[in-house]
């Protein structure tokens, strides 16, 4: 954020997670909220969970703490861990269940398809990260029913 970063991204320790350490975790995910915001108030945080390894349990608990953090995002994967499962619309309902509109959700992991990122959306998230945007952005019909990009 002192270089000039307006948005950043951390991943948390999934042990303190699985290890219920709550205390802990609340404390780093403080902590790294009070230094981005010294830094730029308007800085945005987004707290990476890994969604994918988590228990619906540990995804509502680790929503909270986010929200009481001062958190901006909560980011379902970093789109580098694997696990058994991508992201679910049940892990947004999970969140939104736990701390309402406190925290806007970013979805990450396996979206390809417009069909896809639609139905993240239509089920609460606010931002949609992938690699496949030209085929999301081409896939979506335009107000002539054409796809986008067609001639």
């Amino acid at each position: 954020v002192a270089a000039g970063a307006d948005e950043v991204d951390v991943c948390l320790n999934v042990g303190l997670i699985k290890d219920a350490l709550w205390d802990d975790l609340f404390s780093e995910m403080k902590e790294v909220v009070q230094a981005a915001k010294g830094v730029k108030e308007s800085a945005v945080v987004k707290f990476i969970p890994e969604v994918t390894l988590l228990t619906p349990e540990e995804i509502k608990r680790v929503a909270v703490l986010m929200a009481d953090s001062g958190a901006d995002f909560f980011k379902t994967n970093s789109g580098s861990v694997g696990g058994s499962r991508g992201p679910q619309i049940s892990d947004i309902k999970l969140v939104r269940e736990a701390v309402g509109q406190r925290l806007r959700i970013k979805v990450v992991g396996g979206i390809s398809t417009y069909e896809q990122a639609i139905k993240f959306i239509e089920g609460g998230a606010d931002r949609i990260g992938t690699s496949h945007a030209v085929e999301i952005v081409e896939g979506q019909p335009l107000a002539d029913g054409h796809p986008a990009g067609a001639e």
